[in-house]
């Protein structure tokens, strides 16, 4: 069996606007301002996770963003590496290829998240939690005991990753 390549001298200049157009990119992971709807207390999942990432003065800081961005840098440079990776060897274009990266460093923080973030939630804050599923914690699924940042879901679930791209002068 012979292969035969052909270089239709075009391959260098695609390579040059994908990573033109990476250059322009930027990746964003929280909660984007679509994505802000939440049931409870008239409050949004934007606020919610400002609540927890910055902390206030009856609720300590819980550093969802920053926490995962500290102790899972590794996971999140290994995404950035097969973007790039993939762009450079001509797998994925430069959307999908960050887009993927984007997504993969939102499951981390998801992660990071369901792993459960210090401090604990206190006593009082587990009684209330208890309260709310009507008493039957211990029974409950989405119970977590002293767990916090995920008894509904909702605010991890509102984490999202996404690519943004500044045209150019070539687009």
């Amino acid at each position: 069996m012979t292969v035969e390549i052909i270089d239709d001298g075009m391959a260098e200049l695609r390579l040059r606007q994908q990573l033109a157009k990476a250059r322009r990119a930027r990746i964003t992971v929280g909660i984007h301002g679509d994505d802000t709807a939440r049931d409870e207390a008239g409050q949004t999942n934007a606020q919610v996770g400002a609540f927890h990432e910055f902390g206030t003065a009856t609720i300590p800081r819980r550093s969802f963003l920053g926490g995962t961005f500290d102790n899972r840098g590794s996971a999140i440079g290994a995404a950035i590496d097969r973007a790039a990776i993939e762009i450079l060897e001509g797998r994925a274009g430069t959307e999908r290829a960050l887009g993927q990266a984007a997504q993969s460093m939102a499951a981390e923080v998801q992660a990071y998240m369901s792993d459960g973030i210090d401090p604990p939630l206190g006593p009082a804050a587990v009684k209330a939690r208890s309260k709310r599923l009507g008493g039957k914690a211990a029974d409950n699924d989405r119970f977590s005991g002293d767990k916090p940042l995920i008894l509904t879901g909702q605010l991890r679930q509102s984490i999202a990753g996404r690519a943004h791209f500044t045209p150019g002068a070539d687009e």
